[in-house]
């Protein structure tokens, strides 16, 4: 029996690497089922074979098999056999059970174990980054984050920029005004693109009174993104009354179209301007070619239909009221036969 046991062992032993080339075709093809039976005659040829156990955890997990998964990382955790890397694999594999069964005070546990050994581990980086996320720990989050940045020499400054906006959100939410406009300044500087970030410190800023400032931002979120420019024209709109000096508002809007002319918004913001400085003709100038050639803005529109009747209620020829009468029409004749809904814009 014993000479059978070990003639049977001998032939398992001969087919390891055709198991092992078997595991590897299997995950290349995501059968996890076929990677747990090959791996499992690699096992059973050779239980000192710490790398198929690794591999069985990691089947375990993904299989949803977390009990399974958690109690054979602990296990290869505890062998006195295992080199530092292997160790460390079923640490990590140990932690991510952990995180993904929802134990995460357990999942940090192990992570911090595995960055006691070796702070440049760029997997238990990554993970205690978005645990920390998690947590709410925006902090401890970018701190992870910057530690792997440079571990791995990527740049993460998007990803840096969304965890500062969020920790601003946290420190507003605390009534920490101040605190939340530095972090969002960080989170612009990480990431000068995000036109979200830019749209919420420009909020912060016009909650702190600091009109023009504010409305350079909200500019900046408009140009950054078309899908937050009535959210910024919002902000631009209600700085408007506060600038006290005359002109700087119509000014600072003629500088945005300045630099860029089909800005429909930031259009009729400076005839909306006009016309409440008694300046309809103007105003009217500002807005006839875009309610021409779009007259489903019904934002346009009614700025353009208020200054037709300002100018209407100074100048009482019959001529400019036959005038405003064709041009309704014509806007009424294409609104009608126009397949477009009626709204801000197209």
């Amino acid at each position: 029996m014993r000479w059978f046991r070990q003639s049977r062992k001998r032939r398992l032993a001969g087919n390891v690497p055709a198991s092992i080339r078997r595991a590897l075709g299997a995950a290349l093809a995501h059968d996890l089922d076929a990677v747990d039976e090959a791996l499992t005659e690699v096992v059973r040829a050779d239980s000192s074979d710490a790398d198929a156990y690794l591999g069985l955890a990691s089947v375990y997990r993904k299989r949803g098999e977390l009990g399974r998964s958690i109690s054979l990382s602990q296990t290869l955790a505890l062998r006195r056999d295992l080199d530092s890397s292997q160790k460390s694999r079923a640490l990590s594999e140990l932690a991510a059970g952990f995180r993904e069964g929802g134990f995460l005070a357990r999942s940090i546990e192990v992570y911090e174990e595995i960055l006691r050994k070796d702070r440049r581990d760029a997997v238990a980086l990554e993970a205690m980054s978005e645990l920390m996320r998690e947590q709410g720990e925006f902090s401890r989050a970018i701190e992870f984050l910057r530690r792997r940045s440079r571990v791995c020499g990527l740049s993460l400054k998007e990803q840096e920029a969304v965890l500062w906006r969020e920790l601003a959100l946290q420190l507003r939410e605390g009534g920490q005004a101040d605190a939340c406009r530095r972090a969002l300044r960080r989170a612009l500087k990480c990431d000068p693109e995000s036109a979200e970030v830019a749209l919420s410190l420009g909020e912060a800023e016009r909650e702190r009174g600091r009109w023009k400032a504010a409305m350079k931002l909200f500019f900046r979120a408009a140009g950054l993104d078309s899908n937050l420019a009535a959210r910024a024209y919002l902000g631009i709109e209600a700085c408007r009354p506060k600038l006290s000096r005359r002109g700087v508002y119509e000014g600072m809007i003629r500088s945005q179209l300045a630099e860029a002319p089909q800005d429909v918004e930031a259009r009729v913001a400076l005839a909306r301007c006009l016309l409440i400085e008694g300046r309809a003709s103007e105003s009217m100038n500002e807005l006839e070619e875009i309610v021409r050639e779009d007259p489903w803005n019904t934002v346009a529109l009614v700025v353009f239909l208020r200054s037709m009747a300002a100018r209407s209620s100074e100048d009482s020829d019959e001529s400019d009221f036959k005038g405003y009468a064709d041009f309704l029409e014509e806007v009424d004749l294409h609104l009608s036969t126009s397949s477009h809904s009626v709204g801000r814009g197209r």
